[in-house]
Formats: C-alpha cells, sequence, structure tokens
C-alpha cells in the first residue's frame, strides 16, 4: 500500500475532480473518489494572503504503488500542461 499526500494550487475542488474524472476517478463520497487502484481524499484548502485567495486542493491518496505512481505522473503531466 503506497500513501502520499498531493498539493495541487491554482485550482479549485471542481477542476481537479474533473481531472480525476477523466483519468478514471469516480466519486463515491462527497470528500471522496476513486480510480483504478487508488483511492483519493479531497481536501479544498485556499491559501488566503490578504485580500488574494489561492485556490489550493490536497489529495491524500492511497492504493497499489503502480496505480498511484502512474496518478502522481498524470497530475504532473497535468500540471507541466497549464504552465508551458
Amino acid at each position: 500500500m503506497t500513501e502520499v499526500i498531493l498539493e495541487v494550487k491554482g485550482l479549485d475542488e471542481p477542476a481537479v475532480r474533473t481531472y480525476l474524472n477523466a483519468i478514471g476517478g469516480r466519486d463515491r463520497t462527497p470528500r471522496r473518489m476513486a480510480g483504478p487502484g487508488w483511492t483519493a481524499i479531497i481536501a479544498e484548502e485556499p491559501i488566503q494572503v490578504g485580500s488574494l485567495r489561492i485556490d489550493r486542493v490536497l489529495l491524500h491518496v492511497l492504493g497499489a504503488s503502480r496505480p498511484v505512481d502512474d496518478l502522481v505522473e498524470a497530475l504532473q503531466d497535468m500540471a507541466r500542461g497549464f504552465y508551458r
């Protein structure tokens, strides 16, 4: 069993859920999604700096090593796509 905590900044929870759906995730509860070999607990925790609000989502991912590694890689690919 592999456990990873990921921080996604700049995207709100609906955007992260949409991406997780695109890579095979399905809603299980309002705060949990599951995909092939992984489960993610989702917490939206925006950062407030003065009047500036930065979207931030924390993903607590559990699952078999390979599927979790694949999920992390897919999220990294997503981030690279946004910042090219």
